[in-house]
């Protein structure tokens, strides 16, 4: 219009033009500045999602898709700035060490880069030791990432390894295993450091170069333990040729010293002849810790193409289900038959009461779709396929069905307690499941559940379970998930626990 304007005028209106041009661009910048620096006080505010957070589906949601793209953009070239929003008049409390999980009185690291963290850390409550508190101390550890296992499937005739490590061992009936933003590597990410994965880097490759004090083969080592690390797939993927030894696992793949124990050619591989054939590099050690990442349950579901649902086909074709999702079944009946190999032998050689065995989904069976899924379970919430399952397995330990809400982030600082490890829960973001710690579950779109509620941040909708899911609870707990999150991608990106002294 200014330029029509102009045109269709003469020469001496062209300054008057130029003046009502900058007049309508200066307008125009003043009304996007008030939106920005006006707006609400939510933690997500316009302001905020700008300034501060690192949250690009919100921004987007909030600010539309050119400027959530450009805002995008400049983080992934200059780098995103992550806020802690931290009370700070909160008294720093001194705990004791008898009653609580922690390391250090009081956390300083002395860099201007972790500081943010340091009061982060220093306001946050330990957990508290419990009944369970080093049940475990100096028995044997074997955790098994299981590809894609949805514990609807385990069944006594189909599963009966499974089954019975389920109903013998201690079961978590409220655990999720939420997709983060690059699948099985977060996930194992996730596991393996309590920690969340970053947004927009793949965490998982990113931490080869970072110190992580509490993961399982660093605090093992200091205790006489040999630490092994296995995968049936290819060694390279995700790097983990380069990862497992730097957390102080000696690893072993396809085409990493694992092509001569079983056959890689296969796809996927079996998780039967890899945890079966490598039994005999551990058994032997006095204390021992074997981490497995499985791969028999992975996509695609189909007896065509799938060496694994090929397998154990006759075992699954009375079931009333699709090709695909008996295919599906059928493929982990192989992960089940690694684990009855695996509990004879410790058996058959007096190791089974000395020896823990973690199994844990890394993700849903994102290859099913939503109506093959649902011939599994109801999916009658947005939410319900993240809802997994978690099994720790010992012969002695009385077997109990936990109810309180846990993620994938919970475990590692779970079983550090089981096994009676010295370490500070301050400094790892999930919490021991056991404790008396609030249970929460927070999804990767920062949505979150409790036993009190549930709350979709996407369409900031609640649906409340009883009268404390008020909003002053609501918004507490999203500034603490945002706190959490945005605390996770500190540590990872600034090597926080390389400070620690």
């Amino acid at each position: 219009i200014v330029i029509i304007y102009i045109k269709s005028n003469s020469l001496n209106y062209v300054i008057n033009g130029f003046a009502l041009l900058l007049c309508f661009i200066t307008s125009f910048l003043v009304f996007l500045s008030s939106i920005m620096f006006f707006s609400s006080s939510d933690i997500y505010s316009r302001k905020k999602l700008i300034m501060n957070s690192n949250f690009q589906s919100k921004n987007i949601q909030s600010l539309g898709f050119v400027t959530g793209m450009s805002i995008d953009l400049y983080r992934y070239l200059f780098g995103a700035h992550y806020n802690l929003d931290i009370d700070s008049e909160v008294n720093i409390k001194k705990y004791s060490n008898t009653k609580y999980n922690i390391k250090y009185s009081v956390i300083d690291t002395n860099n201007d880069a972790t500081k943010t963290i340091d009061s982060f850390v220093n306001s946050s409550v330990p957990t508290i030791k419990n009944e369970y508190t080093g049940i475990f101390k100096n028995k044997n550890l074997i955790f098994i990432t299981a590809e894609s296992l949805d514990f609807n499937i385990i069944d006594k005739g189909l599963t009966p390894a499974l089954y019975k490590m389920n109903k013998e061992g201690l079961t978590f009936s409220n655990f999720y295993a939420p997709i983060y933003y690059a699948s099985t590597s977060d996930a194992e990410y996730a596991l393996l450091t309590g920690l969340f994965p970053k947004k927009g880097v793949w965490s998982y490759v990113k931490m080869r170069n970072k110190d992580y004090p509490f993961t399982y083969a660093s605090v093992f080592a200091d205790r006489g333990y040999t630490s092994y690390s296995y995968h049936d797939g290819y060694f390279h993927v995700y790097n983990r040729n380069i990862i497992m030894p730097k957390l102080g696992y000696s690893f072993e793949a396809c085409l990493n010293g694992l092509e001569k124990k079983i056959d890689c050619n296969l796809h996927p591989q079996s998780d039967d002849e890899m945890i079966t054939s490598t039994y005999n590099d551990y058994k032997n050690d006095n204390k021992f810790h074997t981490y497995y990442m499985s791969i028999s349950g992975h996509l695609n579901h189909s007896f065509k193409d799938n060496a694994m649902a090929k397998k154990h086909k006759d075992e699954v074709k009375d079931l009333k289900y699709s090709d695909s999702v008996k295919a599906y079944i059928s493929a982990n009946i192989d992960l089940d038959k690694a684990l009855e190999h695996l509990l004879d032998n410790l058996k058959k050689d007096n190791k089974l009461n000395d020896t823990v065995i973690v199994l844990v989904p890394d993700h849903y069976p994102y290859g099913l779709s939503n109506n093959e899924y649902n011939e599994l379970r109801k999916l009658d919430t947005a939410y319900a396929k993240h809802k997994s399952g978690l099994i720790i397995y010992n012969p002695n330990i009385k077997s109990k069905t936990i109810d309180k809400y846990s993620s994938n982030i919970d475990i590692l600082p779970t079983l550090l307690n089981m096994f009676g490890i010295e370490y500070d829960s301050r400094l790892i973001i999930g919490k021991d499941i056991m404790s008396d710690s609030e249970g929460i579950v927070i999804f990767n779109d920062h949505s979150f559940l409790t036993k009190n509620g549930f709350y979709n941040e996407k369409t900031n909708k609640s649906t409340s379970f009883n009268s404390k899911f008020t909003n002053d609870y609501i918004n507490n707990k999203r500034k603490e998930i945002l706190n959490k999150i945005n605390a996770s991608s500190i540590i990872l990106e600034k090597n926080y626990y390389k400070y620690l002294k």
